[in-house]
């Protein structure tokens, strides 16, 4: 039987929580990775890190974000080669008008779409992935 207790992180220093995190981004397992990575209270530098995980569901994680502070880490992501974190970028409402106009010229069919629908998408961009079709 597991006696392993998560820690009562009201009771820990800043340092302490900080150290927690940094152990967290390192752990083997995407999915604690993920988790790290999309949580709201997670600094912004470790979420900067997380944006270039090795494993694509840790980006997607960083990329659904819905927080103001990591547009910038969002457009460092554009040019991610899986599909999933793009349509993930097109989707998130905290993504730039200056991120989708680039995801918009994406292959993905999905991306596309989901960038179409995006409200901070400019109109004239809108008008082109309509003219260009999927």
């Amino acid at each position: 039987m597991n006696t392993t207790q998560m820690p009562d992180l009201k009771n820990m220093s800043a340092e302490e929580q900080s150290d927690l995190v940094c152990g967290l981004t390192a752990h083997l397992n995407p999915d604690l990775r993920a988790f790290v990575a999309g949580h709201s209270d997670t600094d912004p530098s470790v979420v900067r890190m997380l944006a270039v995980d090795i494993h694509p569901e840790v980006r997607v994680a960083v990329a659904r974000r819905e927080d103001r502070h990591t547009a910038d880490i969002n457009y460092e992501m554009r040019n991610d080669r899986a599909p999933a974190v793009t349509a993930a970028l097109a989707s998130n409402p905290y993504t730039t008008a200056p991120t989708l106009e680039e995801l918009a010229d994406r292959s993905s069919n999905l991306t596309r779409l989901l960038v179409m629908n995006n409200d901070n998408t400019p109109e004239e961009v809108r008008d082109r992935i309509k003219a260009e079709g999927f």
